[in-house]
């Protein structure tokens, strides 16, 4: 859900006045804080510069009108560059982790259901049970 993958100094200006849940100037801020010391360009601090080949099946959902939005379809686009299966869900007109919301919002309960059927979904996989014909 709404994935926090780059922590260098990357640019957020989609959504940066629109997002209520999180302001691009806290994130910005954050990252600083918890980068102090480390390289963040190391794709352990942020995933997006990493390498997702290998990786099981990846669903990501996300805000439209959020700030990490653009990150989240990095994340998307280079795990489907690396060959993984991903399910890439972003949500009209909602905030940052809008799932949080699901005692009032009706779109983060269907979103609650869409995330567990991506997992059943993925249990039900070869891979995801241990494919004993490959053994």
């Amino acid at each position: 859900m709404s994935p926090w993958a780059d922590l260098t100094d990357f640019p957020r200006r989609a959504n940066r006045w629109q997002d209520p849940m999180l302001p691009a100037s806290r994130v910005r801020w954050l990252a600083r804080r918890w980068t102090s010391g480390l390289d963040p360009w190391d794709p352990l601090v942020s995933p997006v510069h990493g390498d997702f080949a290998g990786l099981p099946p990846l669903m990501i959902v996300t805000g439209s009108t959020e700030v990490l939005r653009d990150e989240a379809r990095r994340v998307a686009q280079r795990a489907r560059l690396a060959g993984v299966q991903v399910r890439y869900e972003e949500w009209p007109r909602m905030p940052h982790v809008f799932p949080i919301l699901a005692d009032v919002l009706p779109e983060a309960r269907l979103a609650f259901r869409h995330m567990s059927q991506f997992l059943q979904a993925v249990a039900e996989l070869p891979e995801a049970m241990g494919d004993s014909a490959a053994a």
